[in-house]
C-alpha cells in the first residue's frame, strides 16, 4: 500500500470516529504510527478541541503521575488495566514508563513459562 492510500485510509477512519473514540485514540497514540497521531490531532482541532489543552492534560499530568510511581505500582496498573478504565490509557503510560526504566513487561511475560504465568495471575487475583 502506498503512503497516500494509507493516509487516505487513516483520514477516513479518523473522520468516522466518535468523540470518545478520538479521545481514546489520542490517549493511546503511542500504539499508532506517528503520522496517524498527527492526523488525529488535526481532526480534533477541526472539531473544536483545544489541542494545546489536550496535550497538556494528557501528556504532562499523566506522564508526571507515572514518573512518581514505583515499579510495582506501574506493573500493577499495566496488568490490572481493567481497574483503571476511569483513567484511559494509563496502562500504556505505565508500560512506557517501565520501558524507560529498562523493564519490558510484555517481554517478561512472554519469557515466563505457562505455570509461572498462572502463579502470577493467581497472586494478582489474591491482591484484589
Amino acid at each position: 500500500m502506498d503512503k497516500n492510500c494509507q493516509i487516505e485510509d487513516w483520514l477516513k477512519t479518523i473522520k468516522s470516529m466518535e468523540k470518545s473514540d478520538l479521545m481514546s485514540a489520542y490517549r493511546n497514540r503511542s500504539d499508532y504510527n506517528p503520522e496517524f497521531a498527527k492526523l488525529l490531532l488535526e481532526e480534533m482541532s477541526i472539531r473544536g478541541y483545544d489541542v494545546e489543552k489536550l496535550k497538556e492534560s494528557f501528556e504532562n499530568i499523566d506522564v508526571t503521575a507515572m514518573k512518581g510511581k514505583g515499579n510495582d505500582e506501574l506493573i500493577d496498573i499495566y496488568y490490572k488495566r481493567e481497574n483503571y478504565k476511569y483513567v484511559e490509557g494509563w496502562d500504556i503510560l505505565a508500560k512506557n514508563e517501565l520501558k524507560n526504566r529498562g523493564i519490558d513487561v510484555e517481554q517478561q511475560t512472554n519469557k515466563k513459562t505457562p505455570m509461572s504465568n498462572i502463579v502470577f495471575l493467581l497472586k494478582v487475583g489474591l491482591d484484589d
